[in-house]
């Protein structure tokens, strides 16, 4: 099943799919398509649609920042409001992903730090400069939020 145009909804409402039968909810601002296998004596299934207005994004990568330490380490830290899957990258300033930090593991709300080496992912140690860091969280409904800062490596 896929959704398009959620796009025109005016952006103070949120829009969720439910799925009657296993209860699954999702976000329909950041999926676009929800998949099921029906079971051998399912005939029908029935679908729930949510409006609420007030988009209040409960989910939020907050005070994102790099802090140098010693050598060429870099603490990555930031917050999260809810638990999300996390998707953590370096990128040159040219937007070339040069090493990806964490991908898929999940956090729990609250104060988070990860430490890069100023390596990429094959332990090349990269040139001083300057890089983006980015980090992409998404919760279990597929709400989805991103956070940039720039990080000097020394």
């Amino acid at each position: 099943m896929s959704f398009d145009g959620v796009g025109y909804a005016p952006k103070d409402v949120s829009l969720w799919l439910v799925d009657m039968v296993t209860g699954k909810r999702l976000y329909m601002r950041t999926q676009n398509s929800y998949r099921f296998v029906a079971s051998e004596v399912e005939t029908s299934r029935r679908f729930k649609v949510i409006a609420e207005t007030g988009n209040t994004r409960p989910l939020q990568a907050v005070g994102l920042k790099a802090v140098p330490m010693r050598g060429r380490s870099l603490a990555i830290e930031f917050a999260l409001k809810k638990s999300a899957q996390m998707q953590v990258e370096v990128l040159s300033l040219t937007g070339r992903k040069v090493a990806i930090l964490e991908a898929g593991q999940s956090r729990t709300a609250g104060l988070q730090q990860i430490i890069w080496q100023g390596r990429t992912n094959n332990g090349e140690v990269l040139p001083m400069g300057v890089y983006l860091i980015r980090v992409l969280a998404t919760d279990e409904e597929g709400r989805q939020v991103q956070a940039a800062t720039f990080a000097r490596l020394r």
